[in-house]
Formats: structure tokens, C-alpha cells, sequence
């Protein structure tokens, strides 16, 4: 189940950071950026784009490396680090639904992943009970 859900989150992170670096301008619409010029499309190419792609993949290999703990707990900093930011633009810039989903999935990603990082024995493989003698 929580190799499942990391799986998720891998692919949902992945995904948004492959569409921010091949349709920058459309990511940028949601945000509510304005991107003008080579070097803001660079940025949101590279920052939102391909370093996004390396959090989902992170997420990937949490699933399939013997002892993820750590890896775990860097991605559980990461987002509980991106909640604090997101949770303070919504106090000193107001509200905006996108600023509120992405702190409710930055909440979530941040307390499944420091559950598991305390807990990492939850991603271990479940013994095949029936082929036991």
C-alpha cells in the first residue's frame, strides 16, 4: 500500500515537473507567472521542470533501494519546508485555490513521507503466505 502511494507521488511529481520543462507558459498560467523572455523560461524549464522530476524520481527509488529511511526524511523536510512557505504566502499575500491545494498536497506529502521515514519496515515486501509450508 505505501510503495503505492509513493509510486503516486513519484509519478504526480515527475509529471508536473516534465510539463513545466515542455509547456512552461501553460504551468506558469496556473501559478500565475508571466514569463518573459529565454532566461524565465529557462528557470521554470530547470527549476520547476527538472528539479521536480528529480523529487519524483526520488520518490521512485524510496520504493525499490533496501533502506530508504533517509531518503525519506530529506523528501519529509523538503515538503514540510514547502508547507511553511506556501502557509506563510497564504497569511502575508491571500488566499488562492492553487496556493491551497498545493499546501494540502504538501501537508500530505510531508506527514506519509515522515511516517515512513520513522517507520521505513512498512515498505518492506509482505511475506507470501501461501506458498509458506
Amino acid at each position: 500500500m505505501f510503495r503505492g502511494i509513493l509510486v503516486a507521488l513519484g509519478l504526480a511529481n515527475f509529471g508536473l515537473g516534465l510539463l513545466s520543462a515542455i509547456q512552461p507558459e501553460l504551468v506558469a498560467g496556473w501559478i500565475g507567472f508571466e514569463l518573459q523572455g529565454p532566461s524565465a523560461l529557462g528557470e521554470m524549464r530547470a527549476v520547476l521542470g527538472g528539479a521536480v522530476c528529480v523529487v519524483g524520481t526520488l520518490f521512485i527509488v524510496a520504493t525499490v533501494i533496501p533502506r530508504p529511511a533517509v531518503l525519506l526524511g530529506a523528501l519529509s523536510v523538503l515538503f514540510f519546508a514547502l508547507s511553511l512557505g506556501r502557509a506563510a504566502s497564504l497569511f502575508v499575500d491571500g488566499w488562492s485555490l492553487y496556493t491551497f491545494a498545493a499546501l494540502a498536497f504538501e501537508i500530505a506529502t510531508a506527514g506519509i513521507t515522515a511516517y515512513l521515514w520513522r517507520s521505513p519496515q512498512l515498505l518492506d515486501p509482505e511475506p507470501d503466505l501461501e506458498s509458506a509450508p
